[in-house]
């Protein structure tokens, strides 16, 4: 109908059984979740919030695209709040158990834009966020049915075997410190990876790196991505010799015939294009086959936008893309992530994943930390131990930061942009 929801397939012993439309994308029957959970709560809102959404999505993009103007960032903890004042946060906190341990969410078309485990409940300059509220962390989901899916091809095995990508259009020196020292955390024999103009198409494709990569555990992407939302299946992860420089003032359309550069090729920054057909984008990605892997991570620029055209109901991105190639768990982001706090949140993250029991609890507890992380603190964690054998890798970032002469109790990466845009899809 308009909306609604026709059936849904059992999730088990107590689940749900059957959801009739009603109007206007109402529900006609909820069946009950079972016994000591208390049936389903249904939130409508009203129509004028919905107006009010798709304008904070307009206002939001618009501003986002502005490469010339720092609005964005500047207001980005205001459009939060706007968000939060249109969902009815508090009101739908207020139906909840605060017996709840996590929160999985399934957001529909606009809402995959925005952080929603980053809302603010408060006003104030360190507000208490959405994910604070659940012990266990915050979730995201495509889908009920992918939800369902992914949680029957749960991955049971004990190995570690990592495989990253570093650093391939070698202008990023923060990933390749990112990823050094992330190695720190696997052994020798488990970790695999390829560093700058080694890591190609070319390379992935073919043996001993495609097995590595395909039989990896964990996959590690630290370099540069995009949405394109003019064709979302060409949207790219760019490899080595994926960004090319054209001449100034030079139209991208008129470096190759014309049908082919239309899709060979994609505007970039700075007088550079990207050349697809050296980049994995995401109709390859949804070719992939990737039956070992528990967690992609994404540490690049916009992994996790999705489109908002009229005719797609679905969600689609990178890191669905990877979802589908057999992954159980994806970690996107959702705008043009910094280098420099990126780097850091990512060395944090897995540090994290050594004693967490879940993914979403090990992003959560690194998202805390960051916002929260002094000058002094990040300072003596990027230290380098007496007692250490061996460098420690962490120490090259340490040599990079520029806090020049803030105080000791300064928290460099409060704000959300730096922490904010990473979030967890999958169980």
């Amino acid at each position: 109908g308009q909306g609604g929801l026709r059936e849904l397939e059992p999730l088990g012993q107590g689940g749900l059984r059957e959801l009739e439309p009603l109007g206007q994308g109402g529900l006609r029957e909820l069946e009950p979740l079972g016994q000591g959970v208390g049936g389903i709560y249904v939130h409508i809102s009203t129509p004028e919030k919905c107006r009010q959404l798709q304008d904070l999505r307009q206002t939001y993009l618009k501003t986002y695209s502005d490469n010339s103007s720092d609005d964005w960032e500047t207001h980005l903890n205001d459009f939060l709040r706007r968000l939060r004042d249109i969902l009815e946060l508090p009101q739908l906190l207020a139906q909840l158990s605060p017996n709840y341990r996590r929160l999985i969410l399934v957001p529909y078309r606009d809402l995959h834009l925005f952080p929603l485990h980053a809302l603010p409940l408060g006003d104030g300059d360190e507000p208490e966020y959405l994910a604070d509220r659940f012990p266990e962390g915050v979730t995201y989901s495509p889908s009920c049915q992918f939800l369902q899916v992914s949680r029957r091809n749960r991955k049971t095995t004990s190995s570690q075997r990592l495989f990253a990508i570093q650093n391939p259009t070698e202008d990023l020196d923060y990933a390749d410190l990112e990823v050094k020292a992330i190695l720190a955390n696997f052994s020798d024999e488990n970790a695999r990876y390829l560093a700058r103009n080694e890591a190609s198409k070319t390379s992935l494709n073919q043996n001993p790196h495609r097995q590595d990569f395909q039989g990896a555990d964990y996959l590690h992407f630290a370099g540069h991505g995009a949405f394109n939302f003019t064709s979302p299946l060409l949207s790219p992860l760019v490899l080595a010799g994926g960004k090319v420089r054209v001449s100034e003032g030079e139209p991208a359309s008129e470096t190759a015939a014309s049908g082919v550069a239309e899709t060979r090729f994609l505007p970039w920054r700075k007088g550079t294009q990207i050349d697809l057909s050296k980049c994995y984008t995401l109709g390859e990605l949804f070719e992939l086959h990737l039956p070992a892997c528990r967690l992609v991570i994404l540490s690049a620029c916009e992994t996790g936008l999705t489109d908002f055209s009229p005719e797609l109901e679905e969600y689609i991105s990178l890191g669905l893309g990877f979802l589908y190639a057999g992954a159980t768990n994806v970690i996107c982001s959702l705008w043009a992530v910094n280098d420099v706090s990126t780097a850091i949140l990512m060395v944090k993250f897995y540090e994290e994943m050594q004693t967490q029991p879940s993914i979403a609890l090990a992003l959560k507890q690194a998202q805390q930390w960051m916002r929260r992380v002094t000058k002094q603190e990040l300072t003596e964690w990027l230290n380098p131990s007496e007692l250490a054998l061996t460098p420690n890798p962490k120490g090259k970032l340490r040599e990079h930061l520029k806090l020049g002469f803030e105080p000791s109790d300064y928290r460099p990466y409060q704000h959300p942009i730096h922490w904010a845009a990473f979030c967890a899809i999958g169980v």
